[in-house]
Order: structure tokens, then sequence, then C-alpha cells
């Protein structure tokens, strides 16, 4: 099994629940987090010399799965199931009440797709679990991906599941500074181009970073080869992610993640790409709903400001995929891969400037919590600060500008904006302006 790297707070919490449960009484934890983030892994691995049922509720039929899980129970627990547990919100009812004469852990991984589609099952599994938990010893797990879908079960007023999970436990992707440490440790050293690849082609999500440390891939050259081969999982995960989290209406919303991963930023933009259609009610989808994008706005912007709003990719490796893949259909569709591989080497340096940028904003958060990071921007006007960073109590600023070097960087323009701001909305700040390039990595 792999091993569960910088999970640490999150195992001694799942390992408190699970002894609550064995000792106490029924726990529900809740794991919520991306696709590939690691969530059934840690659940497997901490439970894994208990006695744990696990039940992946696909999109297999209902009478299928039924009929695994039953055998799961059977084998599991040595325990008659009886032919009354005709559906599986039945047969969750039968082990909740299962739970008050015997301990073990129940792992339910795409909880949120499943329950989606049976909302009428929630409030006779919410009653179950109230009569069950204070004389059970259930270590109940649930396995989440979406953010909107977690709202209306948990989190919203008359959400069915309101008050019921005693422990939440979101998991993200892996900082650079995180998979600079798992490679070091590895007795390697990853710097410049070939962390700056990692960083792009992985978005930090521990499958991905596995795949890579496995293989052995720790150069720019080794992973962008192996991305851009016919055996390698990251070159279709980025298709299996999007049809698994849009579903079979997905074209206007790929679309737009195109547009957008394209530098087509503003909604006005999109929709004059898209042919004038109102696109307010898809971005609001994929930001809310899916998670895929995230709106952003000039740090000194006030919140309810509009017109200065742009959307970005939320993940770095979908980024990359969007430009490199889903960008070159054509190529991908016909298995000219050697082709897709010359490109994204010749857009590399181009196109890292936004990688480079966020890698910056979290090493700067990361290193002094204090300051408020983000960038600035105005309406209708191309130019901008990359990195805005403010230490508003001891009256600083930091105004970065971010290129792959020294030979992307205007000097010149640089300074310009800088002057503006001395003048404008930092006056009486101490600025202090800088170029950050991938050496600083």
């Amino acid at each position: 099994m792999r091993k569960l790297l910088f999970r640490d707070v999150e195992i001694e919490s799942m390992k408190r629940e699970l002894w609550m449960s064995e000792n106490k009484q029924s726990r529900m934890t809740l794991v919520t987090g991306r696709a590939g983030v690691g969530k059934t892994l840690l659940a497997i691995s901490v439970t894994d010399k208990k006695t744990r049922l696990y039940f992946n509720l696909t999109d297999r039929p209902d009478k299928m799965m039924l009929s695994s899980f039953i055998e799961e129970v059977r084998l599991r627990l040595d325990t008659y199931v009886p032919q009354t547990v005709r559906t599986v919100p039945s047969l969750l009812s039968f082990l909740f009440d299962l739970s008050q004469r015997r301990s073990f852990t129940l792992i339910l991984d795409h909880f949120d797709e499943y329950i989606s589609k049976d909302m009428d099952s929630c409030g006779e599994l919410r009653k179950k679990w109230d009569e069950t938990r204070f004389e059970g010893r259930l270590n109940l797990i649930l396995i989440t991906r979406n953010p909107f879908i977690n709202r209306k079960l948990f989190s919203l007023y008359g959400s069915p599941f309101l008050n019921s999970v005693d422990c939440t436990i979101p998991l993200r992707p892996f900082t650079a500074s995180q998979m600079k440490s798992i490679i070091s440790a590895d007795g390697k050293s990853l710097k410049g181009d070939d962390l700056l690849a990692m960083c792009m082609v992985t978005g930090g999500l521990p499958e991905m970073v596995n795949h890579c440390l496995e293989k052995r891939l720790l150069t720019k050259e080794a992973i962008l080869k192996n991305f851009f081969s016919e055996d390698s999982p990251m070159i279709r995960y980025g298709e299996k992610l999007l049809a698994r989290t849009l579903g079979k209406s997905r074209e206007v919303y790929l679309s737009i993640l195109m547009l957008i991963s394209t530098g087509n930023l503003t909604q006005a933009d999109i929709q004059a790409k898209i042919g004038g259609s109102n696109v307010g009610g898809h971005l609001l989808k994929l930001e809310t709903e899916y998670g895929l994008i995230t709106k952003r706005r000039p740090l000194m912007a006030a919140e309810d400001s509009r017109n200065v709003v742009r959307f970005s990719i939320t993940d770095t490796f979908l980024l990359f995929w969007l430009r490199f893949v889903e960008g070159a259909r054509t190529d991908y569709d016909t298995f000219r891969l050697d082709s897709m591989l010359s490109r994204a080497k010749e857009d590399f340096k181009a196109f890292s400037k936004e990688t480079l940028k966020r890698y910056f904003t979290q090493m700067l958060s990361d290193q002094q919590p204090t300051l408020e990071v983000g960038g600035d921007w105005k309406s209708g006007d191309p130019s901008e600060i990359d990195i805005l960073a403010l230490d508003k109590e001891g009256g600083r600023a930091l105004v970065i500008d971010v290129e792959h070097d020294s030979s992307f960087f205007n000097k010149k323009a640089f300074l310009e904006k800088v002057s503006s701001l001395r003048n404008g909305s930092l006056k009486g700040m101490q600025i202090d302006a800088r170029l950050f390039t991938v050496a600083d990595m």
C-alpha cells in the first residue's frame, strides 16, 4: 500500500474517531476533496487492521451493487443479511442496527454522487442513524468530492445530515514545498524547471506525484516525455476527471474551461467568444458546484466589485491538460503524441508563468502568514501586478513581477506600474519591488 505523506494530522483525527467508535459510540467522519487527492487511500490505510466494509457507490445499477455489498457483509462480518434487504439504503439501515451488537468500520465511497440521486432515502437514513448512534459502535466514513452537494447534505439549514458529522477532514493537493520535501527524502533534489514541471504536470495530486516517483521521473524532460506517452495515466486523467465531474452535458462547460485556460478570464470575454449567450449560471456552477474554477478580484478591490472579476482554473494539472491535451484534440485523437510533446516543450516557458505565480503566492503566504497576498489589475487594462503582498500594520508592500527568467522581464513597464502604485493606492507605504523567476523556486 502507498505510504501516506503529509497526512499526519488527518491520520490522527481518523484514529481518534475510530477509537471513539470502538469505545464510546458510533461516529460519522466526512472525508472531502477533489479526485486523486488520496481520500480513499487515507480511509483504507487508517482502518487496514480493523474489521471493515468498503462500499464503492459508483454508477453501477443498484441491484449489482447491492449483491456485491451483501456478499461483502457475509464475508467480512460473517453475518446473515435478511431477504427483506432489497435496496442499498435498507442495507445501510441494517448495518446501523447491527452496529449496536458489534463494532466495525463502514466506508461509503462516492457517497455524495450516490445519495444525490436518491435524496428521498436521506430522511430514513438520518432517522436510523440518530436511533442507533448512541448505542452503536460504528465507525462510519463518508467519502465525497462535490462541495455543492456536501453543503446540501451537511451544512445548509434543513440539510438531511445537518449536525450529524462528528469530524470533517478536507484533503488538499501537496504544495510545492511538500513535493520538494518528498523528493529530497528520497535522496534526490529537484530545482528550477524540474520542480516547475512537477508542479505543473501533477498539480500536487498525490496519485500523480506517486506515479512520477515510482517511475523515477525527476527531470523536466522525463516528466513531459512520460506525460505524452501511450501508457501514461496522466494524459487520460483530465478527460476522466471532467467526465465524472461534469457528466454527459459538459460541452458548454468544457468550452468555458478551454477559454479560461487560454487567457479569456472575464465573463464578458467568455460570453463574446461563445456567441453572446449568458454564461453567468455556468460560471457559478463551475465555481461553487464543481470547484473547477476560482473567482478572483484585485487584492485591494471591494468585495462587491464586479467589473474587475477574473476567473482561473483551480487546478494546475487541469490547466496544463486543457492547454496541451484538450487544446490539441486532433493530435490526441490521431495518436500524434510526439507533436503534442513538441508543442509543450516549445510553450513551456511562456505557459509556466501562471504556475510560478501560484507557487510564489503560496510561498509568501506560508513564510509570512500575516501578509495579505494577491494580485492587482484594472478593468480593461491588460497590464497587471503579478503578486502584491501587503503588511498593513507595518506599512509595507511587496510588489512582484513573475517571469520564467530575466529574458521575459520588461523592467521599464514594471517600474512604471510600481510608480503608479506608489503615487496611488499604496501612497505612504514602503514598497519593495522584486522580480521572481524559476531560479527563486
